[in-house]
């Protein structure tokens, strides 16, 4: 959408024009505000949600825990809450400071990055390969939870005891590395196909380098 607006231009717009447009767009409630200078763009098909932006909020976030096992129903979802997992190393711990939108709250938990790369098995088993954003699988979500519960560096509680595990797949859950299970589990198999055609991701999301000035 931005790039039609901008192909009628012989040369690049203002800093000034181009925020004004946005903030039109945002008025006419075509553009969602995130966070500083990101939007979701809710004419785009299928319209994009609040968790497609985690990634954009914090480097390496991978949506995962309560958002993921709600909206599987296999626990109590919080539409106004998008909870996500970033990968920490020894020299660099990311910041897990939540981060308030309009109206959505993002939160952040810090994982090791061997729990959360290819050392922690299948991508199909641990990724959701439906979405299209970083998307944790919920029997994946599910351990990132106990996991996250049983660290003496995190603050967040276990899942609750009435989650649906019926809903799961067990042969996913027996095939992490970790405090959990063996690597040697993990379940073989392809792919997932992505059979569906959406609207590209620069034409979803808005990310704009600088602010507007007052």
């Amino acid at each position: 959408m931005l790039a039609a607006v901008l192909s009628d231009r012989c040369k690049s717009p203002t800093r000034n024009t181009l925020f004004r447009w946005v903030r039109e767009q945002v008025a006419s409630g075509v553009l969602r505000p995130i966070t500083r200078g990101l939007y979701l763009n809710q004419l785009a098909a299928p319209k994009p949600t609040a968790a497609e932006a985690a990634g954009f909020v914090r480097t390496g976030a991978v949506v995962s825990l309560q958002t993921v096992l709600g909206e599987a129903g296999i626990t109590n979802s919080f539409p106004d809450v998008v909870t996500s997992v970033v990968p920490h190393e020894r020299d660099h711990v990311p910041s897990v400071r939540p981060v308030q939108a309009a109206d959505i709250e993002f939160r952040f938990h810090s994982m090791p990055v061997r729990l959360l790369d290819d050392r922690a098995g299948q991508l199909e088993d641990r990724m959701d390969l439906d979405a299209k954003y970083p998307r944790a699988t919920a029997e994946k979500a599910l351990l990132d939870w106990l996991y996250l519960g049983e660290s003496r560096y995190s603050r967040i509680a276990g899942p609750p005891l009435d989650v649906e595990v019926e809903q799961l797949n067990s042969r996913d859950c027996a095939g992490w590395p970790g405090p959990w299970s063996s690597p040697s589990n993990s379940k073989p198999g392809g792919h997932k196909s992505r059979d569906t055609i959406s609207t590209p991701m620069w034409e979803r999301i808005l990310l704009t380098t600088c602010s507007p000035r007052s």
